[in-house]
């Protein structure tokens, strides 16, 4: 009897394991824009060379997303829709300064040295600072009203025409981020030393915390608390004072968005020899990879549409992801691991697999049963 109790418990656990596992919906790529014509089609990005390269994106309170590509700024409406082109030459990095309305965009290859302003309002080009150094990341702080500007070998705050309160970096500063309370969160690489850095300041400027590693490091988000650096080979996740690491060799990751509603951070992942994704976190554990995108550079969530834009920078083209459940018949090139949900076609194959579990289960038990019964009148 309590055998046959052991074997009920067991398949009772089983079951819960395998139906929450189904629960956790990373989504699915729904459509691809194409910047070339204005096109809009339901599958994955083509893997062709487009010279119009987005990059950086950012989105705005009503919306609205605006994409760096090279010389032109596309803006987009919460669906994906391409509503506006702006030039502006050689444009890189993007933020959102919510208080007066305006993009600021930063040019810092060479030629140019230019920070951009664009009217989220009429989205007009407002006015240009021409800067004496090669302005690379930006950042808005919200709490002090700054913009700050990541330089090569350092950072500091754009006033007029020029940047002020530079504090001294250890390499090209590639990504910024400010969190609620104005900390200044830096990551970049120093070519020379072939080493990546971080470092943490306060709201005055003052460096908290520098660290070097052996890895250079593309993008830095700060999310629910967690400070996510996107590294080559790895993402490292800070927080209270101490680093969890997800090793994933060959793959550069980049851009990071966090979904609010479902709690899941996606990160863009791009490699020379192996396959492109986007790969979704929850928590510091991953959860799933979506394919079908090409050389991901940048990811937003957004807002009001709920959608997830991923900017292909080789294949001049955004991936719209939309989270949850496929519809039927859907086929789209999305791969999860065993504790993630697909689409019906990979729910049936997480119930064949549950039959074959129990059936196993079962039959091992019964089996013992009778080398049991075997033993006692053998």
């Amino acid at each position: 009897m309590r055998g046959i109790s052991f074997f009920l418990l067991l398949i009772f656990l089983l079951n819960v394991v395998l139906t929450y596992s189904q629960e956790v919906q990373i989504g699915y790529i729904k459509y691809t824009i194409f910047l070339s014509n204005d096109s809009i089609v339901e599958t994955n990005s083509s893997n062709l060379f487009s010279p119009i390269s987005p990059s950086e994106m950012v989105v705005d309170s009503s919306g609205n997303v605006f994409v760096a590509a090279v010389n032109t700024i596309y803006v987009l409406k919460n669906n994906g829709n391409i509503s506006k082109e702006i030039n502006v030459s050689g444009v890189e990095y993007l933020t959102y300064d919510p208080r007066s309305q305006v993009i600021i965009t930063t040019s810092g290859t060479l030629p140019n040295h230019v920070i951009s302003f664009i009217s989220d309002d009429n989205l007009s080009l407002l006015d240009r600072d021409y800067l004496s150094v090669y302005p690379l990341s930006i950042a808005y702080d919200n709490v002090s009203d700054k913009v700050i500007v990541g330089l090569i070998g350092g950072i500091g705050i754009l006033k007029g025409d020029n940047i002020t309160d530079i504090v001294r970096m250890p390499g090209i500063v590639s990504s910024l981020a400010v969190n609620n309370i104005g900390n200044i969160y830096v990551v970049g690489y120093n070519l020379s030393a072939n080493r990546g850095f971080f470092s943490i300041l306060d709201n005055n400027f003052t460096v908290k915390l520098e660290d070097n590693f052996s890895t250079f490091f593309n993008f830095v988000s700060y999310i629910n608390g967690k400070t996510y650096i996107g590294g080559d080979g790895c993402i490292l996740i800070y927080q209270n004072n101490t680093f969890s690491k997800i090793t994933y060799l060959g793959e550069d990751f980049y851009g990071m968005a966090y979904d609010p509603i479902n709690d899941l951070v996606y990160v863009a992942a791009h490699s020379l020899y192996g396959p492109d994704f986007v790969l979704v976190i929850k928590g510091t554990n991953i959860v799933g990879r979506i394919y079908g995108v090409v050389t991901p550079i940048d990811i937003i969530f957004n807002p009001v549409s709920k959608l997830i834009f991923v900017s292909n920078f080789f294949s001049g083209t955004l991936s719209i992801i939309s989270p949850g459940k496929p519809p039927e018949g859907n086929t789209q090139e999305v791969t999860l691991p065993s504790n993630s949900y697909v689409s019906s076609a990979s729910s049936t194959g997480i119930n064949m697999l549950k039959i074959i579990i129990i059936l196993t289960i079962a039959l091992f038990f019964i089996a013992s049963l009778f080398l049991r019964k075997l033993k006692r009148f053998g």
